[in-house]
C-alpha cells in the first residue's frame, strides 16, 4: 500500500518514540502528564495506553459523507480524500492503494432507503477517478456495501423492487411493493454482470397455499421465509442486507440482513443459472442457503438469536489472534446494549432442521456504555486487539482482556462527522 510523506514522517517518529518509552518505562494511561507528553486532547483520545495499542493508523469511512480520513491514535489527521459524491456507505482501500466505494448521486433517486447508493466507483491513491459504474433507476439502486475480488471484479448489494401485485402472486402478504436483496459480480473491463444471485429464487411462504413456494420454513430452513418481517411495517424493504464478505478460499459469500437478524451463506461457486436453482455448486445447493445464522425464528427453529441487528460480517484473514473466525456487530436493539461476536464457524456448512450446527462463540466483547441502533462494524488488529466502531460516538480498541486500551471520541472532533461513522478498516 502507499503512504504518503506525511505518514512516512509519522511512522518514522513512532518508530523512535516507542523504544524510548519503553527503556524510560513511562506508562501511558489516562493521566494528566501523559497527555501533555503526547500533546493529546483528552476530550477527543479519552483513554491511551500506549503498551497496548495497536500503533497502525485507522482509514475512518463516514456513512453519507463526501468525505473519509486517515487519523493516528494520537488523533492527527494523516490523510484525506474528498470525494465527488456522498458515500452510500462503503469505502475501502485496495492492496495496491486504490480504493473502491459506492456513493450516492446528486438527486435523490426514486428508492432511497437508508443506507442507499447507486454508485460505485475505482478511484487511485490521490482520489482520481479511474472506473465507475452506475445503477438506479425505479425498480433496482445499488447500496451499502462493495467488494472488490482478486480477479478485479466487483460484488455489490442491489435493492430489486417487485410489485405488490407479483409480490402477492409469489405468496407475499403485503400491500406495498417488495424490494429483495440481490447480489452482482460486475467485470469493471466491459461493465458486464458476470454473476448474481437473487433471493426472491429462494423463498418459501406458509402464507397462501394455492401461490407458488407454499411449505414450513422449518421445514425448508435453506430458503427465505419471505413473511418473516412484516412487509407493510418497513415499506416493504424486508430484508434491508448491508454488509458482504466474500471467503475466496470456499468461494462463498457471507451476506449481513439486518432485519431478519441473520448472516446468510451464498456458494459463489454456481454460474448464472445454478444460482437460479437449488442444486449445483461446489455445496451441491445451487443459491439455496448453504447455512445462516444468527436468529433461529427466522426459518422456524428454536433456539438462542444471537443477533438483534447485525453490522459487517468480516472474516479475520491477517496471521492474527482468530484467523478463520468471523468477527460481527451486534446492534443489539433488544437491551440497547451492543456487543461485538468473534464466532468460529463449522468446517463444513449444511442446513438440516432437526441437527443445525450453530456457530461457536469463542469471544464477546459488551460494554453498557456501547450502544448503536445503526451501523458499526469491528476488526482484528495487527497486534491482536479489536477495534469497534460506535457509529454515533467514535472507536473503541479493546485487547482480547476486553481492557479498552484506545478511545477515541468523535463527538469532541472537527475532523471527523460526529455522529455517522460507517466503518473503520487498517490503513
Amino acid at each position: 500500500m502507499k503512504y504518503d510523506a506525511v505518514f512516512k514522517i509519522y511512522l518514522k517518529s513512532i518508530y523512535l518514540l516507542v523504544p524510548l518509552i519503553f527503556f524510560s518505562q513511562f506508562i501511558i494511561s489516562c493521566k494528566e502528564d501523559s497527555y501533555n507528553y503526547f500533546n493529546l486532547d483528552p476530550k477527543r483520545i479519552q483513554v491511551f495506553n500506549v503498551n497496548e495499542i495497536d500503533l497502525q493508523p485507522i482509514f475512518i469511512v463516514e456513512g453519507s459523507s463526501d468525505s473519509s480520513y486517515v487519523l493516528s491514535k494520537e488523533g492527527i489527521n494523516l490523510k484525506h480524500w474528498k470525494f465527488e459524491y456522498k458515500t452510500g456507505n462503503d469505502v475501502q482501500i485496495n492492496n495496491d492503494g486504490t480504493l473502491i466505494g459506492i456513493f450516492k448521486p446528486d438527486e435523490v433517486p426514486e428508492i432511497s432507503f437508508g443506507g442507499y447508493g447507486g454508485i460505485i466507483q475505482k478511484l487511485s491513491a490521490e482520489g482520481d477517478l479511474l472506473w465507475e459504474y452506475s445503477l438506479f433507476n425505479e425498480n433496482e439502486i445499488l447500496h451499502h456495501d462493495v467488494e472488490q475480488l482478486s480477479n478485479g471484479n466487483v460484488l455489490a448489494l442491489v435493492w430489486e423492487k417487485i410489485s405488490s401485485e407479483n409480490a402477492k402472486n409469489l405468496g407475499v402478504d403485503t400491500d406495498v411493493d417488495i424490494f429483495f436483496e440481490k447480489i452482482i459480480e460486475i467485470n469493471p473491463s466491459n461493465n458486464q454482470i458476470v454473476w448474481e444471485w437473487k433471493s426472491i429464487q429462494h423463498i418459501i411462504q406458509n402464507y397462501d397455499s394455492s401461490k407458488p413456494n407454499f411449505g414450513l420454513p422449518i421445514n425448508n430452513p435453506s430458503k427465505i421465509d419471505i413473511n418473516y418481517v412484516d412487509a407493510n411495517s418497513v415499506a416493504g424493504d424486508i430484508m434491508h442486507a448491508n454488509g458482504l464478505d466474500y471467503d475466496e478460499n470456499r468461494n462463498i459469500i457471507f451476506l449481513s440482513v439486518n432485519f431478519y437478524n441473520e448472516v446468510w451463506v451464498i456458494d459463489h461457486s454456481t454460474n448464472i443459472q445454478e444460482s437460479k436453482d437449488s442444486f449445483g455448486g461446489n455445496y451441491g445447493m445451487g443459491g439455496d442457503l448453504i447455512y445462516r445464522f444468527g436468529n433461529p425464528s427466522a426459518y422456524g427453529g428454536s433456539g438462542r438469536q444471537l443477533f438483534h441487528r447485525n453490522h459487517f460480517p468480516n472474516l479475520i484473514e491477517d496471521n492474527v489472534r482468530g484467523k478463520g473466525n468471523m468477527l460481527i456487530f451486534n446492534n443489539g436493539i433488544n437491551e440497547e446494549i451492543s456487543s461485538v461476536y468473534e464466532i468460529e464457524l463449522p468446517s463444513t456448512f449444511g442446513i438440516n432442521s432437526n441437527n443445525f450446527m450453530e456457530p461457536k462463540i469463542v469471544w464477546e466483547y459488551k460494554n453498557d456504555s456501547i450502544f448503536s441502533k445503526i451501523l458499526c462494524g469491528a476488526i482484528r488488529l495487527k497486534n491482536g486487539n479489536t477495534l469497534i466502531t460506535e457509529a454515533d460516538f467514535g472507536l473503541w480498541e479493546v485487547n482480547k482482556n476486553k481492557d479498552v486500551v484506545w478511545k477515541f471520541n468523535a463527538q469532541n472532533d472537527s475532523i471527523v462527522d460526529r455522529t455517522n461513522i460507517w466503518r473503520s478498516y487498517k490503513y
